[in-house]
Formats: structure tokens, C-alpha cells, sequence
């Protein structure tokens, strides 16, 4: 068992450099550092998603770009319309529903 997690561990620490990929050179005197592409979609899609996490504290659920449905669909096109959002109701909403 002990065995097991070693190799992990060294399968992590193979990995690890191809995840984190950094790219640093010199051009005209000045120190350039280019991420991988991968890790700026990463960015970009955190980005989104904390946009999302914004919107619904908001109240910004439906029927526009900048809400959380908009944002999702922003985030994977091929959701677009999809999603059967079930928005939510406050108290005072609430208890004007017909009890079940």
C-alpha cells in the first residue's frame, strides 16, 4: 500500500510541470513570461463562473446576458436553451401558493 502512494506521488510530481506551464525568454532586453493557453482559458473561465456565483446573490437569474443563465450560456454555447431554470421565490411569494 505504501508502494501505491509513492508512485502517485511521483506521477503527480511528472505531471505537475505540464499543468503549471510557464514559458519565460528574453526579447529586445525585457524578460517575457507567457502562460499556457490553457491556463488563460482557466482564468477565463473562472472568471465566468464568479460572474455566475455574483449574478444569482443579485437576484439576476434569468432573461438577459448578464444573468446567471446568460453566463452559463456564455460559458458552454451548446446549453443555449436548455436550461429550465426554476427560479426563486421569496417568503411573501410563498405563501400566496395554492398548499399541495
Amino acid at each position: 500500500m505504501a508502494s501505491g502512494i509513492r508512485s502517485e506521488s511521483r506521477k503527480w510530481t511528472t505531471l505537475h510541470p505540464r499543468i503549471v506551464s510557464l514559458t519565460t525568454y528574453q526579447k529586445d532586453s525585457e524578460i517575457v513570461t507567457e502562460t499556457d493557453p490553457r491556463i488563460a482559458q482557466l482564468q477565463q473561465q473562472q472568471a465566468i463562473f464568479t460572474q455566475i456565483i455574483k449574478a444569482q446573490l443579485e437576484g439576476r437569474w434569468a432573461n438577459g446576458a448578464d444573468t446567471a443563465e446568460g453566463l452559463l450560456y456564455a460559458l458552454d454555447p451548446n446549453m443555449s436553451g436548455t436550461l429550465q431554470l426554476d427560479l426563486p421565490i421569496t417568503e411573501s411569494e410563498a405563501e400566496s401558493l395554492p398548499k399541495e
